[in-house]
């Protein structure tokens, strides 16, 4: 079998919602988030009555994922980072990295203003720093077979599934790396629940 690096990032806006998430690769889409767009009843027939009012429910979420992607595409000064949508709760958290502009500032008021609450919290690092810090890791191990690394949806580290192989030299670079990125104050954690991420190919 062949080995292949992974490393999977989460930076998509509106992630979460009715308790489903969905991961997406960088840069974050601009478009209405894939859980929450207008899809048709299986067997093609009209919606239910239930599944039109879930629908209509949705479309204010979906607007203000819309203008989030926007201004963070449109943005000099940082990014979203990720975002979750929880309907029953009437929230959506938005995770931003660097300056918080006054467009989105402007979209709490606007938001309250349909029932919802949007939550902004700052991200202690930027997606692009996250990247490499993966990067890092991954290129650090000799063998790394069935690692992968993913991004904290707060921005505030890594999440590490160790390699398969996990050897004296691949543990002792693991945790070189690891040390050196918990300096710079990003926080890493493992995660030996998932299984090893293989290409079989």
């Amino acid at each position: 079998m062949r080995a292949s690096r992974v490393v999977a990032v989460t930076v998509a806006v509106g992630l979460m919602l009715w308790g489903s998430s969905a991961a997406f690769a960088a840069p974050p889409s601009t478009g209405v988030p894939a859980d929450i767009k207008e899809t048709p009843s299986e067997d093609g027939s009209e919606l239910t009555p239930e599944e039109a009012a879930r629908q209509a429910a949705q479309e204010p979420y979906s607007a203000l994922a819309n203008q989030v992607s926007q201004i963070s595409a449109q943005s000099d000064s940082g990014h979203v980072v990720s975002g979750k949508i929880e309907v029953s709760a009437k929230r959506y958290a938005v995770t931003w990295a660097g300056e918080v502009p006054r467009e989105l500032a402007d979209l709490v008021a606007v938001a309250a203003d349909q029932g919802i609450n949007l939550e902004i919290a700052r991200s202690a690092h930027s997606r692009e720093d996250l990247l490499a810090a993966a990067m890092e890791l991954t290129q650090a191990v000799p063998d790394f077979a069935g690692m992968s690394v993913s991004l904290e949806e707060d921005g505030s580290g890594l999440i590490v599934t160790p390699p398969v192989r996990n050897d004296e030299s691949s543990k002792e670079a693991l945790a070189s790396s690891v040390e050196k990125l918990r300096t710079r104050g990003i926080a890493v954690t493992f995660d030996t629940t998932k299984p090893p991420a293989i290409d079989a190919g």
